[in-house]
């Protein structure tokens, strides 16, 4: 589904959250782990999110309608634009026999804006250690052709606001969007390297529309990540936690998507802060425009 970029009014006060605010309804269930979900340090930031976008549909299909009907039907999406992840315990496959998928969702109208939901999923072990946070932010579409499932953001219809919104009223504020650009480095913090990574969006990588899966953007920053260590590391020893040590920190904003067969490239800066190496990710397009960007954050201890 092809979205527009994305701008909240400029006027609005930025809104906080409001601890009066409905309980979150919640779904869970259990999924038994694979030795392919995990690398040897920890289970894999795609699979991880994979499991998110899983939990988003049981909570559609429990709490409102099915993904599919929600497509079909009402002519309806959500496009994510900010996923994070928090990885929360040093854990592997030997440790997670399976992971339990618990997803609350918030579905809500900021006024003079597009309908946003914030899902948050927390996967845990069957013993109830927690293994990661991910959050996923996501717009509302309204798809304008059923062929080629193209779409504009917009507000969930009357028949899926009742049974989807927390609030039927408008929520005053600015809704704080993940997808404004790259985080700020500290004023202490210090540039090791930077390179660049061509890519093509070949099918495996996209999802019905014929556009990348959100899902597989941390695979494309991982590469880029992977082989500026792999070439630079004898001259830039500091970038070896980017293969050494487990991720402790994933964050991607997305502003446009990228569509099959479309090239683009990644400009990945590598920086020092304080005990952490963070690769700083810009997804520019095949005219050079920045659509998006990620960061990554690896603890620099040898014992993480």
């Amino acid at each position: 589904m092809t979205e527009h970029v994305l701008n909240a009014a400029p006027d609005a006060a930025p809104l906080e959250h409001d601890p009066a605010s409905p309980v979150r309804r919640q779904t869970r269930f259990t999924l038994t782990c694979s030795s392919g979900m995990f690398t040897h340090l920890q289970l894999k930031p795609r699979v991880a999110f994979s499991f998110a976008f899983m939990g988003w549909s049981a909570w559609l299909n429990e709490h409102a309608v099915s993904h599919g009907a929600l497509i079909r039907e009402h002519a309806t999406g959500f496009v994510p634009i900010g996923l994070t992840i928090d990885y929360l315990a040093p854990l592997t496959f030997y440790d997670c026999p399976s992971l339990t998928v618990s997803t609350q969702v918030r579905t809500w109208n900021p006024r003079r804006f597009h309908t946003l939901q914030e899902v948050d999923v927390r996967l845990e072990t069957p013993q109830g250690v927690p293994v990661a946070q991910i959050h996923l932010q996501e717009v509302c579409v309204r798809i304008e052709s059923a062929d080629t499932l193209a779409a504009t953001a917009g507000r969930l219809p009357p028949a899926l606001a009742e049974l989807m919104l927390d609030t039927p009223d408008d929520v005053p504020g600015q809704p704080v969007l993940l997808n404004r650009g790259p985080a700020r480095m500290p004023d202490h913090a210090q540039v090791i390297t930077q390179s660049r990574r061509d890519f093509v969006i070949y099918r495996h990588a996209c999802e019905m529309a014929d556009q990348w899966y959100s899902e597989h953007v941390c695979d494309y920053v991982g590469d880029s990540r992977e082989a500026m260590v792999l070439r630079l590391v004898s001259d830039y020893p500091a970038l070896r936690p980017g293969l050494a040590n487990r991720l402790a920190r994933l964050s991607i904003g997305l502003r446009q998507p990228f569509m099959l067969f479309d090239t683009g490239q990644i400009l990945t800066t590598a920086w020092r802060v304080d005990h952490e190496i963070r690769f700083a990710h810009q997804l520019l397009n095949a005219r050079g425009l920045a659509v998006g960007d990620a960061l990554e954050v690896f603890v620099a201890a040898d014992d993480t």
